[in-house]
């Protein structure tokens, strides 16, 4: 396993994180996994030295799961990510509930997850009445030194969005979590910004939800303008002697800027199979700069919330 050295902290990460949405509910092409499957994935995980897991309270019964295996595997290496319970407008506007909000979910998560600290806090909503909120950064802080969390992090879309953020609250934001890929290579022209700023960088959605490694076939209709980005990635892959999953991988892990990036696996194999892509890093060299090429600027093929099928 390849490591980051995570800036503010002395944690080393692994490049490649476990992504655990699926554990819970149903994800894209993947169903929910049950208990037993996911002791196997998370034991494989361990074996192969992936420490990084992200999960969330809105992942159906994930932290539960997670946490069940946890209890059971007291000597785990794990670093643990997961996000506050989605805050409303009324809530964030009322200091005394917003406090008692992300107390409370940070309570929940603690006691599901079986741990004693989150390693990563993070927030996965980007409205206005929250992130321009000085209540809200300021319970963050509080609570930051109560030692319930030790990093925190926010969880975007948009790069304007997360440029102004880090300008505003930096001294608050230790991780942005975004998704970077292939196809979706908007947050490129951040990377010295955040490097600059010492905001480390979680990256998601390296397959896109399933529609990069798919055949074409499998693509519904409302991204068919997707099909030739799909058909180049495959010529360079042939070319290179990758599968376009190794490619898509090996693009996002290969970028210095990026500390981790979360991998949603079906299967314990699935798990080994992405670990041992990176013995493959090598191949990816020489096309680095082909792939770039492949950037997509339609918000409606790589942002997966403007899809209606999946």
């Amino acid at each position: 396993m390849i490591y980051s050295q995570l800036m503010r902290s002395n944690i080393r990460i692994s490049k490649i994180g476990l992504g655990t949405v699926q554990f819970g509910i149903d994800y894209g092409f993947t169903k929910a996994k049950d208990q037993e499957k996911v002791d196997k994935i998370l034991t494989k995980v361990l074996e192969l030295g992936i420490n990084f897991i992200d999960t969330a309270r809105v992942y159906g019964d994930s932290e539960s799961k997670i946490g069940n295996f946890i209890k059971n595997n007291p000597q785990n290496n794990f670093i643990i990510a997961t996000k506050i319970a989605k805050i409303n407008q009324t809530t964030a506007l009322d200091k005394q509930k917003l406090y008692k909000h992300v107390l409370k979910s940070i309570e929940t998560s603690l006691k599901m997850l079986k741990i004693e600290k989150i390693d990563i806090l993070q927030l996965h909503q980007s409205e206005d009445y929250l992130l321009n909120n000085n209540f809200f950064w300021e319970i963050i802080n509080q609570i930051r030194n109560k030692e319930f969390f030790g990093l925190f992090g926010v969880s975007l879309y948009d790069v304007k969005e997360t440029e102004k953020l880090v300008n505003c609250y930096s001294n608050y934001v230790d991780f942005v979590q975004f998704p970077y890929n292939v196809f979706d290579q908007r947050f490129n022209s951040l990377f010295p910004f955040l490097s600059e700023k010492k905001v480390n960088i979680i990256s998601r959605s390296v397959f896109l939800k399933g529609i990069i490694p798919i055949e074409n076939e499998k693509v519904p209709d409302e991204l068919n303008k997707i099909k030739p980005y799909k058909d180049k990635l495959s010529d360079v892959s042939k070319r290179v002697g990758l599968s376009v999953a190794e490619l898509a991988l090996l693009f996002v892990v290969s970028n210095s800027y990026i500390h981790t990036t979360i991998v949603g696996v079906a299967s314990p194999e699935e798990v080994e199979k992405n670990v041992r892509v990176l013995e493959k890093l090598k191949y990816i060299k020489n096309v680095i700069e082909e792939i770039k090429e492949l950037s997509i600027e339609d918000e409606l093929l790589i942002d997966p919330r403007c899809w209606k099928q999946l």
